[in-house]
């Protein structure tokens, strides 16, 4: 089946993109891969537009793991601004654990699989008035936002010995996945073990082996955007 993304989320990424050139999409998307396929989704072309072509009414934007840089993207902002822009397009937005929808009902817990720490997500309606609206969306960069810079377990700038939280678990999940911790390892406490840990995973990818787990580092393993 042929398909397309929802106009209204291509004007969107147009305005971002136009912001921030030279931010990171390595977490961008906007059709699902074989996991979204497989449930209901609406990075899955669900619904037709009168001339039959799918749309896919979701689209995913990259969290910058350092945002006070201006180079990227701040979900944190995105998300508030989208929220309080009120637009008739938007069905739900999903950032950091939370999710609101188009009732303006205010954010709730999301537990979903992806609890969206490393991208925002956006969908629109189905009404193909509202998802083809090529209006500006409202971005109001003097917004400011009163959340830490970071998403919660995602590190702003180094993890090392002595941190502690969910972002050192998420270090110390991505160090088992390559077999240089155990899984009960997995403690939020980044101590001798983890230490070790990180200098291995650092001389075996051409890193600096200093054992503190910075922003290459963290990029490397796939953590902070």
């Amino acid at each position: 089946m042929s398909w397309r993304v929802a106009k209204s989320l291509e004007k969107l990424l147009g305005q971002l993109n136009a912001l921030f050139p030279n931010r990171a999409k390595v977490s961008d998307g906007a059709v699902g891969n074989a996991e979204h396929a497989s449930r209901k989704s609406d990075h899955n072309p669900w619904f037709k537009d009168s001339k039959g072509t799918g749309i896919v009414s979701a689209r995913d934007f990259t969290f910058d793991n350092n945002p006070a840089d201006g180079v990227g993207i701040d979900c944190h902002w995105l998300a508030k601004v989208l929220f309080e822009s009120r637009d008739p397009r938007i069905k739900y937005i999903i950032w950091n654990g939370r999710i609101t929808k188009k009732d303006k009902s205010g954010w709730k817990p999301y537990n979903g699989p992806n609890p969206h720490k490393h991208h925002l997500h956006l969908s629109v309606v189905s009404d193909p008035a509202l998802y083809d609206d090529m209006s500006p969306w409202n971005l109001d960069l003097s917004a400011t936002v009163e959340t830490p810079v970071a998403a919660a377990g995602i590190p702003a700038t180094e993890l090392k010995h002595g941190s502690k939280g969910e972002a050192v678990a998420n270090l110390q999940r991505a160090l088992s996945a390559h077999g240089l911790l155990k899984s009960s390892d997995i403690d939020g406490d980044f101590g001798n073990k983890t230490e070790m840990a990180v200098k291995e995973y650092q001389a075996n990818y051409g890193l600096r082996p200093d054992g503190i787990a910075g922003r290459n580092t963290l990029r490397s393993l796939g953590l902070g955007g």
